[in-house]
């Protein structure tokens, strides 16, 4: 999660969440990377209609002006997404998303799990990680700042940066996560914490599910309309 090196001489890595992450743990290429969260997309989801503007703050960030302040810029075609709510609440209301603006790194993940244009930023207090996490997780796409708005720009300015994750790259890195834990799984030697929830998901889904045939991926959000229309 931060931007250290590490030494983990007696740890086995199944996967990490990016290219920076490995590289400070100094794990060869061929370790998995990706986050658990982009196999959060479901068949439920598949072919929602995208009608919002989705604002997803950090649970830390839920209070800050800036998220009044794009309600007020988008209009009623907007909604919030508290992050406490259930997974699949969440997932259903991202897949009816033109664009996401997000303080978490699971409100983008899930944004791109779905194929939908997201942006991120960062309010105060940045909380665990940073922006370190974002870079990360953005380093799998070869991405750096490119979807970062800062809190002060226009409202406009969070809607035109906004842009989609290669859906074949999401793919892959989908694929990437549930080949390493099963074989991690397959490995007697191998205990983990708790069952992942990759585990769980590819029980219920199997990888063809899990690709982007039949979806959309829109390049640019075109219009926001009031929650409940």
């Amino acid at each position: 999660m931060f931007d250290h090196r590490l030494q983990l001489p007696d740890a086995t890595f199944a996967a990490v969440r990016g290219l920076l992450s490995a590289e400070r743990l100094g794990l060869s290429s061929t370790v998995a990377t990706g986050d658990p969260g982009l196999l959060l997309r479901s068949r439920a989801c598949v072919g929602n209609e995208r009608r919002y503007t989705t604002l997803i703050p950090h649970y830390r960030h839920r209070t800050d002006d800036l998220w009044g302040r794009l309600r007020g810029a988008f209009g009623p075609r907007t909604q919030q997404i508290d992050v406490r709510s259930r997974p699949g609440v969440v997932a259903a209301r991202v897949a009816e998303s033109l664009v996401v603006i997000t303080s978490s790194l699971h409100g983008l993940i899930t944004a791109d799990a779905h194929g939908v244009p997201a942006v991120w930023t960062l309010p105060r207090p940045w909380g665990d990680g940073g922006a370190y996490k974002f870079l990360d997780y953005e380093s799998n796409f070869g991405r750096t700042w490119e979807r970062q708005v800062p809190t002060s720009a226009p409202a406009r300015a969070f809607v035109d940066r906004a842009a989609v994750s290669d859906p074949r790259r999401v793919d892959e890195l989908r694929d990437g996560l549930v080949d390493a834990m099963r074989a991690a799984l397959a490995n007697p030697g191998w205990k983990p914490y708790r069952q992942s929830p990759i585990v769980a998901v590819k029980a219920r889904w199997p990888r063809s599910e899990f690709g982007s045939e039949g979806n959309q991926w829109p390049s640019a959000p075109t219009e926001v309309r009031p929650r409940g229309e």
